[in-house]
């Protein structure tokens, strides 16, 4: 029997940081919309939006995302959305861009909101500097 006990009680020490840290991953969580300002543009943090931390930078923004996390940053002024990973910024709306950010393990995903406007279905992006629009 103290076997069984001894043997139970090193599972369970074993398993416990395992459940304190699923438990903790995402410490970060947006309950509502939320307006952070990266360099000269404001972008929109959407609710529901959750990560292990967010570190805002003068021209980036980090995410540590999480195997749960969910993170959608908007841009009202529709701004093609880069990052350090292939997620694509969404530009189908004519009221916003967007990203959505998700992931299978704890990575940093560095977004960086540019000069170059999403453009309006049925056209290409151009740079906000520049006069020229080309239908597709």
């Amino acid at each position: 029997m103290p076997k069984y006990l001894i043997l139970f009680s090193f599972v369970l020490l074993l398993g416990l940081p395992f459940f304190a840290l699923a438990a903790s991953e995402d410490a970060l969580t947006f309950s509502e919309d939320t307006n952070i300002t990266v360099g000269d543009y404001t972008l929109v943090v959407m609710a529901n939006s959750s990560s292990t931390s967010m570190t805002i930078g003068t021209t980036y923004v980090d995410i540590v995302l999480s195997a749960t996390s969910i993170f959608t940053l908007r841009s009202n002024e529709r701004r093609y959305l880069t990052n350090n990973f292939p997620f694509t910024t969404d530009c189908t709306s004519n009221s916003y861009s967007q990203i959505v950010l998700t992931s299978t393990t704890t990575q940093t995903v560095r977004v960086i909101p540019t000069s170059t406007i999403c453009a309006p279905t049925g056209l290409v992006a151009a740079d906000a500097g520049s006069s020229q629009m080309s239908l597709t």
